[in-house]
């Protein structure tokens, strides 16, 4: 039976063989670190580069105070960062905007503060939704001057009305319906004395030459505060106590006018 012989190669020839076979391994190994060096240095020039900063985002107006959901985190290259960007929303939440930031616009220090800016006027005294309407009062129809911004009060209409029968022994042409058209209304200032967006006024004294109070309502009860001052006889405050928030059915009172 014929053999296959083995092939038989010179010495010098096998040493050459094994000289190439341990340079190929040594190439590939230095290749899978020259890889794997290279994305290491990749991603840490990645997190070198870039830096989280907090930005609005939506439009937040200048004495507007900052709420949750109007900032937020942003990753932005570290040289777009802007000097004294903050890091953290804690740090700019419950703060107040000392001019108006932009949507995407990241937010410094030197943007917000702890308070309003001074020149902010009524309007940073204003809850979001909320808008400010005035009343005409005299001292009669406001507590007796006694009113102070940051209280809060109702407001009761008093209309001249043609006489149904509903007022027992009133023979005259008009009855009178005194009803309380709004409730819990808080009060933003007292003539020029308005409240801070603390909830306090910041010169606590009387008024009581006021010829108009401030109140802030919804839209729709600012409508219902101006129809009542062109059509009642007069419209005028009840004082609430300090924590009462509480919202009751009152009844319209009819009597009769005997003018």
């Amino acid at each position: 039976m014929a053999r296959m012989q083995g092939l038989v190669l010179p010495s010098g020839n096998r040493g050459l063989l094994v000289i190439a076979a341990l340079a190929g391994l040594a190439a590939a190994v230095l290749f899978v670190v020259a890889v794997n060096g290279n994305g290491s240095t990749i991603r840490a020039g990645e997190t070198a580069g870039t830096g989280n900063t907090v930005a609005a985002v939506k439009n937040i107006g200048k004495g507007q105070k900052i709420e949750t959901g109007m900032v937020g985190i942003k990753t932005a290259p570290k040289d777009l960062l802007i000097p004294g960007a903050l890091d953290d929303p804690a740090k700019v939440v419950g703060q107040y905007a000392m001019n108006d930031i932009g949507s995407g616009e990241q937010v410094t220090a030197a943007r917000i503060n702890v308070s309003p800016p001074t020149d902010c006027g009524l309007a940073c005294g204003l809850e979001r939704g909320t808008v400010a309407t005035s009343l005409q009062v005299k001292e009669g129809t406001a507590v007796g001057g006694n009113l102070y911004a940051g209280n809060s009060v109702n407001v009761v209409a008093t209309y001249k009305m043609k006489n149904d029968g509903s007022v027992k022994d009133c023979s005259s042409v008009n009855i009178l319906r005194t009803q309380t058209i709004l409730q819990n209304v808080r009060v933003l200032s007292v003539a020029q004395k308005q409240v801070t967006p603390e909830g306090t006024t910041g010169d606590p004294q009387k008024q009581p030459g006021a010829g108009t109070i401030t109140l802030a309502l919804s839209p729709e009860d600012s409508q219902v505060l101006i129809s009542a001052q062109e059509q009642a006889k007069t419209v005028s405050t009840s004082l609430r106590a300090n924590g009462d928030n509480e919202i009751r059915d009152v009844a319209p009172l009819n009597t009769c006018d005997y003018e």
